[in-house]
């Protein structure tokens, strides 16, 4: 759904074919926009990264996480262009948990982030949960 509601422009009117209980039914909508992040700014460069999904993190600290922020979690420094990450996450969002082959992973720094990638293995697609301006969301992304 994401690829579908991403070729249809913010503030535009709509109509949506979805099955609930079983039965299709058509929705209308007009589609929203999530806010950018206000902090600074810094393009992320193409840069070989063992991370395999293409993230520099850090951990939450009073510096650099505000007020509506989620207490746990690592912030995103920068997405490497070309990675799975790509265009799915950005610098300034912060993630907050991992679900990967019916497995919950709540993530509290940046060291417990960096060592999950060893239960998985190339092609596992992780379901990312994160927060950006304070609205959660997820993004579907493959490991490399």
């Amino acid at each position: 759904m994401p690829h579908v509601v991403g070729r249809i422009k913010p503030k535009v009117k709509t109509k949506a074919k979805v099955i609930r209980d079983g039965k299709n039914i058509t929705l209308t909508f007009t589609l929203g926009e999530l806010p950018t992040d206000q902090r600074a700014f810094i393009p992320a460069k193409t840069e070989v990264s063992s991370d395999p999904l293409g993230l520099k993190i850090e951990d939450l600290s009073e510096e650099n996480s505000r007020s509506g922020d989620p207490e746990n979690g690592v912030l995103v420094v920068r997405v490497n262009n070309g990675s799975p990450a790509y265009g799915k996450l950005t610098q300034g969002d912060i993630i907050t948990e991992i679900r990967s082959k019916g497995k919950r992973y709540a993530i509290k720094d940046a060291a417990y982030f960096e060592s999950l990638f060893a239960e998985f293995s190339s092609g596992d697609i992780l379901a990312i949960y994160a927060s950006r301006n304070g609205g959660r969301f997820f993004v579907a992304i493959t490991v490399e």
